[in-house]
């Protein structure tokens, strides 16, 4: 399935639609991402993978660029996966082609218009780029009418280890651009009240996944079989 838009332009983008910005996005990232950031990814990835297991249709609310989404689609008993970012040109950059993968450009805060319900919905890593808490709780309740389970990935604050803390300062925020809400690092305490309070009574389980660039706090939660949406 070709890219299908309902918007444009993206709060978390790293393009500003300049040269220089294209090249910080389309090549410095994808090789640093390669080489210095290797293993975080595969750790990360892994991490997702094992979460979303039993999966069998899986929607990534705010995939950016990065393709994991092929990892999901290449196993054998998943069906589809639906990849979703508000900015386009991400998408455009992580574009592999593949039979399972569907993807879409639309804010990850109004997927409501979607009338499906996924095995899974991941959200990864897009917390700390909203405006506030609000747009945090009402993002989590939109991946909640998404998913029978939600699997929630986001770093903890990079201000509390020295190298997580250069990396956001100066390769993020300085080289690549980065745009993102500095009110809204949390640690992972924090973090588990959070999503305490977007899913109250509902158990979930968490883990802690520590990279180079920070460590991440990760969240399974699986919702009643009574909680899929109506056609």
């Amino acid at each position: 399935m070709g890219l299908v838009s309902f918007a444009r332009g993206s709060p978390s983008s790293l393009c500003d639609g300049t040269g220089h910005d294209r090249l910080r996005a389309g090549i410095v990232k994808p090789l640093a991402n390669a080489t210095l950031f290797a293993r975080a990814r595969r750790r990360l990835h892994a991490a997702s993978l094992e979460a979303l297991s039993g999966c069998r249709t899986i929607i990534d609310v705010a995939a950016g660029d990065d393709r994991l989404y092929l990892k999901l689609a290449a196993r054998p008993d998943v069906d589809r996966v639906v990849i979703n970012d508000l900015d386009v040109e991400a998408l455009r950059r992580g574009a592999r082609p593949h039979p399972k993968v569907a993807r879409l450009s639309a804010d990850a805060l109004g997927l409501d218009f979607l009338r499906v319900t996924f095995d899974g919905a991941l959200v990864k890593n897009i917390l700390h780029h909203l405006a506030d808490l609000d747009a945090m709780h009402r993002l989590l309740q939109t991946a909640r009418r998404l998913g029978r389970r939600v699997v929630v990935i986001e770093i903890e604050d990079p201000k509390t280890g020295r190298l997580p803390r250069l990396l956001h300062r100066h390769y993020y925020r300085h080289l690549l651009g980065e745009r993102d809400n500095e009110d809204l690092f949390f640690d992972h305490e924090t973090l588990s009240g959070i999503v305490s309070r977007a899913y109250p009574g509902v158990r979930w389980v968490a883990r802690r996944v520590a990279t180079v660039r920070g460590t991440y706090s990760l969240y399974r939660v699986d919702f009643p079989a009574h909680h899929d949406m109506e056609a």
